[in-house]
Order: C-alpha cells, then sequence, then structure tokens
C-alpha cells in the first residue's frame, strides 16, 4: 500500500509539472510602447462612405492631422486625414480592428489645425492600453465629475474606459471606470522604454447622474498608448 501511494504521488506530480511547463504564461509589460502615427489600411478607406465637414481641431487626438467632424447631427472624432484630397477616415479603432468610416468632405478643411494644447493643461492621449486587456479613451463632450471620498475636491474623469457597465436611460450605473490625466505616470515624455502607470477610478452613479461616489481606485500597468 505505502509504495502504491508513493508512485502514485510521483505520478501526480509528474503531471503537475508537465501541465505548468505547456501552459502560456502571461509576462508583464517591462516597458509601455509608444505609438505616435495611426498607420490607416485599406480596410480604413473601404469602408461605408458619409459626408460631413470639419471645422477644428480633434480632443480625443490632438495631433495636426487628426479632426472633429460632423456627419449630419452626429459628431466624430477623431477624423484622420488621408492622402486623398478631401477624404478622411473617422472613428477606427485599432485595439478592436474597427475600421471606422470614409468621410467625404463637402467643403475644405479649414486652413490651420494646430492641435496645440494650453501650457497648464496635461498632455493627453488618444488611446490608453491597459495589461488587463481593457482600454480607455478621451471624452470630447461634458466630463464627469466625481467627488473625492475624502475631501471636497472635484475631480474631472477625462477618459472613460471599454470595461464601463452602460448606463441605460433612467437608470443607475454600478460600476462605470475612468481614468484622470494626473494619474497617468510616466518617468519621461520622450522615452519609450519605460513602464507607464495609471489609476483607474471605479465609480457608481445614481439619480441619473447626479449622484457619484468612487468605490475604488486600481493601479493600472499601460500596455501601449496612441497619441
Amino acid at each position: 500500500m505505502q509504495i502504491n501511494r508513493f508512485i502514485y504521488v510521483i505520478n501526480f506530480m509528474a503531471l503537475l509539472i508537465f501541465a505548468l511547463c505547456i501552459s502560456p504564461q502571461t509576462q508583464a509589460a517591462t516597458s509601455t510602447t509608444v505609438i505616435n502615427t495611426f498607420k490607416l489600411t485599406a480596410q480604413n478607406l473601404t469602408n461605408k462612405i458619409q459626408f460631413g465637414t470639419c471645422w477644428t481641431s480633434s480632443i480625443a487626438a490632438p495631433r495636426s492631422d487628426a479632426w472633429r467632424c460632423t456627419v449630419g447631427n452626429n459628431i466624430s472624432d477623431p477624423c484622420f486625414v488621408t492622402k486623398k484630397t478631401n477624404t478622411l477616415v473617422c472613428d477606427p479603432n485599432p485595439i478592436t480592428k474597427k475600421p471606422g468610416f470614409t468621410l467625404h468632405l463637402t467643403k475644405p478643411l479649414p486652413k490651420q489645425n494646430t492641435a496645440i494644447l494650453p501650457q497648464n493643461e496635461p498632455i493627453n492621449f488618444w488611446i490608453l492600453a491597459f495589461e488587463d486587456g481593457s482600454y480607455c479613451m478621451p471624452y470630447t463632450g461634458t466630463l464627469p465629475l466625481l467627488h473625492s471620498n475624502n475631501s471636497d475636491k472635484v475631480i474631472a474623469v477625462r477618459y472613460y474606459c471599454s470595461d464601463s457597465i452602460e448606463c441605460k436611460l433612467n437608470t443607475n450605473c454600478n460600476k462605470q471606470t475612468g481614468i484622470i490625466d494626473e494619474s497617468i505616470k510616466k518617468s519621461s515624455l520622450n522615452n519609450q522604454n519605460n513602464l507607464w502607470t495609471a489609476d483607474k477610478i471605479i465609480y457608481t452613479t445614481q439619480n441619473n447622474g447626479v449622484n457619484t461616489k468612487i468605490t475604488e481606485i486600481k493601479k493600472m500597468v499601460i500596455k501601449t498608448v496612441w497619441k
């Protein structure tokens, strides 16, 4: 009996070691990848076509080749300039592989698009992708305002995140997530070999967004940044 038990234990340990060896291991990021240029593909340009105009620089992606545009009563931001005259690609998402749509301008772009932020404003990023698979993108309209739990300070949430639970009309949300600019930590803006982090705020909304409460703050590792 003792021998059989010993053999059973040996076989079990061998199977366990084998399983650990063949199981895929998720490696933690050692540096944050910074992508300065979003490359458009043929897929972006062959998707559905709409017609509209652009009137100012993009809020979501403050770059010289990105614009804020309208199609009817709908706003699209960002819309990226292409090599084709009066043709842009709007609302693509490199993470979800969403191609966006092609925008044909009904009138030319304005002459200047400086995309320069005031000196006292934090630098913005188009997309922040995290190790856990979630990603965050900037609001381009009214920002949610949160009251800090430990003070009277009001916090503006600059980015909304993909793991938020969508609010439906006239209902409360028990899990909204977002990022504030001040929490994005990086030792050097020009050094792409650093590991960046950000605090993801988890909050609830009640009374159709009138009352908000921070329930948790998680420090997250940023895997990739699109500017």
